[in-house]
């Protein structure tokens, strides 16, 4: 079951779920966070438990047996055997093994947060008033409970029966239950009280009733549920958990928490690791503390999340090629996965397109993954604040939908030199004008509000409450399952050999592969890739082709060789490798802050940290690579940068740092728009370590302009 070597360097974390069950959602969601949030300090070790609780059993006795292992992140099967599940945690426990559970609901012993176990999600009472809610908007007065037949499914229909009855929630006045092959019938117990809930029948219900079918199950056994289920476009069908769906005309949404089990994922892995890596001395519960302040979603004292933190979202099937398996061929085929890509072809497929989405997905190296992810709507540039300002009405700025995005709010500091002071002021007129909060700080008032701030060389700042800083793994997961729940088909780990037009102007792309399965899935791949296994780049290449109407290129570095002398002539850009360090912060109260006089910036980090990064004299042309700390000579580049401004950071200790490279522009501003010639292509790139803050807007820009393209096109051809 264990996928990967054990003489590995730093701290070895053991990733427990159906990392290698085809179709299943929540082993890919654990295997990308492996892969994606990558740092030299953690090592990311799967195991394979099947989706059973007996297998986690075995595998929590290996790990404990193995000796080494620091923490375990793990997808308990509860709803099959509390009791197996409840084997495990013992088992974990008795060796002093913190657990995080990203995927627990409860009921069950994972139900409960403790010294020893820290669960991100929602109560699933909150599921049950989400369904029930969706339900009363619709005017749907009966609700169809129906499972697969598994023992997880049986169990979820019967809590829901049993809550929907019980709680007497909504208006919803009649809850049914079965299988397509197994009638069942009986009451179902709440506390003290029995209530007859359910009427058996055998097959769905009929698609003239009105009402809302539930399917309860595993992901894969929902899948075969719709595939049998009879022609009713109006019948709404909610499912419990997030799968593939068949093609189909049925109005099909989602119960899920509030950003989807993806990000949660996600922010557990970039929690622990970043706990890991700043502090790789504490274990046990100390560590587990440290984790929960690391967290980029809400949690209560004890780590459990709200009870409202669900949400009911629209599921669309997966884009399928309108050619061949031989000629794929697809609207829009968007290159590149980093925040702007997944944005983009979310977008896009939202409006109803064709969607393939195409990325190389170099381990935890892009400018994405490993950026320190300021956001604001400030820039003193009209047209990056017009982008910067968009972005953050869209997201940034609405406080539930960033936090499911991996933000955090600290407050923006940009501090200004003479020459930008007036400037700066219609800058801020102007946001104050579209509802952005900001304000002109004084030198004095800088002195009065932060302390530990020089203001040298400076004749004020702005302030902007609001603003913060992003985790980009969680905000890439969050775009990445945006895009699957649009229906975009997800190429991960596929790099794009070349990019041409055949004769009738259609983008023809080549690409080439470690493998691919029914989502350009590779598991084997990505196992070796999150953990560094050299042996990832011996496997067999696979090959193929794809065709698409318009190609958007949002590849970062990447982009100037794919599109070639079509770079546009007058962006001049080179890729350039990007370091920083994570200083301890002292108890200091800081937000994020970013000079304008000297190029440095610098943000919190989790509960004790303070990010901060300097322009090095890197070279130019960089090569992407796996994330490394700065080395000594680099860490003394930064602490004589940013000392000046922020004295304690010439002694405060480096906890950790890491490295990305980013495409750079000569000017600053990036490449965003349609390019002349064929095939018909809209690029978007070249952020210059500044992409974060404006990827909302700009991937919305870029699929306007995408869109415009193919309608040209076609109305050419009529």
């Amino acid at each position: 079951m264990h996928s990967t070597r054990s003489d590995r360097q730093g701290a070895r974390v053991a990733v427990v779920g159906a990392v290698g069950v085809p179709g299943d959602p929540r082993g890919e969601w654990f295997v990308e966070a492996a892969a994606t949030v990558r740092h030299p300090a953690t090592r990311w070790e799967l195991f394979d438990d099947r989706g059973g609780a007996g297998d986690a059993v075995s595998v929590a006795e290996e790990v404990v047996a193995d000796g080494g292992f620091t923490a375990v992140v793990a997808a308990l099967p509860e709803e099959e055997s509390a009791e197996r599940s409840e084997a495990a945690l013992r088992l974990y426990r008795k060796a002093g093994l913190p657990v995080l559970l990203p995927l627990a609901t409860g009921p069950g012993p994972a139900a409960a947060s403790d010294d020893t176990v820290l669960r991100l999600y929602p109560p699933d009472g909150g599921q049950v008033a989400a369904i029930t809610r969706v339900c009363e908007e619709r005017g749907l007065r009966r609700l169809a409970v129906l499972h697969d037949g598994g023992e997880r499914g049986r169990r979820l229909a019967e809590r829901l029966i049993a809550r929907t009855a019980g709680t007497g929630a909504g208006g919803v006045t009649e809850a049914v239950a079965g299988t397509v092959s197994e009638a069942v019938t009986g009451t179902v117990s709440e506390g003290d009280s029995t209530e007859p809930v359910a009427e058996a029948y055998e097959e769905w219900p009929p698609g003239e009733s009105p009402g809302a079918v539930v399917l309860c199950g595993t992901p894969a056994g929902m899948a075969g549920l719709l595939r049998r289920a009879p022609s009713a476009p109006q019948q709404l069908v909610i499912l419990t958990d997030d799968c593939d769906l068949p093609a189909s005309g049925r109005t099909v949404v989602v119960a899920r928490p509030v950003g989807g089990g993806a990000t949660r994922v996600a922010a557990a892995f970039v929690a622990l690791g970043g706990a890991l890596a700043k502090h790789p001395e504490r274990r046990g519960a100390a560590l587990l503390d440290t984790v929960r302040g690391e967290l980029a979603v809400p949690t209560g004292p004890r780590g459990d999340t709200p009870r409202h933190g669900w949400q009911v979202r629209p599921r669309r099937p997966l884009s399928r090629p309108s050619g061949p398996a031989t000629a794929e061929h697809h609207d829009f085929a968007v290159l590149g996965g980093g925040m702007v890509g997944r944005a983009a072809a979310a977008e896009l497929a939202e409006a109803g397109a064709s969607v393939v989405l195409v990325d190389d997905g170099t381990p935890g190296s892009s400018a994405s993954a490993v950026s320190g992810g300021l956001v604001r709507a400030f820039e003193l540039d009209e047209g990056e604040r017009n982008l910067a300002c968009e972005a953050f009405l869209a997201l940034w700025g609405r406080p539930e939908l960033a936090t499911a995005h991996g933000f955090r709010r600290t407050g923006a500091l940009v501090l200004l030199g003479p020459a930008d002071v007036e400037k700066a002021a219609v800058s801020v007129t102007e946001l104050n004008k579209l509802g952005v909060s900001a304000e002109m700080v004084s030198v004095s008032g800088l002195h009065t509000r932060w302390p530990d701030l020089r203001t040298a060389g400076l004749a004020g700042a702005v302030w902007e409450p609001g603003a913060g800083y992003v985790r980009g793994p969680v905000a890439m997961a969050a775009l990445l399952d945006r895009a699957r729940l649009a229906g975009v088909r997800v190429l991960p780990r596929h790099r794009v050999d070349s990019l041409t037009a055949d004769a009738g102007g259609t983008a023809v792309l080549t690409w080439s592969a470690a493998g691919e399965g029914d989502r350009g899935d590779d598991r084997e791949s990505d196992r070796a890739a999150a953990h560094g296994d050299d042996r990832a780049g011996d496997r067999s290449a696979a090959h193929g082709e794809l065709r698409a109407d318009v190609a958007l290129v949002a590849a970062g570095c990447a982009t100037p060789s794919l599109l070639g002398d079509r770079w546009p002539a007058d962006r001049p850009a080179a890729s350039k490798l990007i370091r920083y360090g994570i200083f301890e912060l002292g108890g200091r109260r800081l937000p994020t802050i970013v000079d304008g006089v000297t190029g440095s910036w610098a943000r919190p980090d989790g509960v004790d940290g303070l990010l901060a990064g300097f322009p090095l004299a890197a070279p130019w042309n960089a090569p992407a690579g796996p994330a490394t700390i700065p080395d000594d000579q680099q860490v003394r580049w930064i602490r004589d940068g940013l000392s000046p401004r922020l004295p304690f950071l010439a002694e405060a200790s480096l906890l950790t740092g890491s490295s990305g490279t980013d495409l750079f522009v000569d000017g600053g501003l990036p490449a965003l728009g349609p390019l002349p010639g064929l095939p018909h292509t809209v690029v978007a790139a070249g952020w210059s370590g500044a992409g974060f803050k404006t990827a909302p807007a700009a991937a919305r820009r870029a699929a306007t302009a995408a869109v415009q393209l193919l309608e040209g096109q076609r109305n050419r051809r009529t």
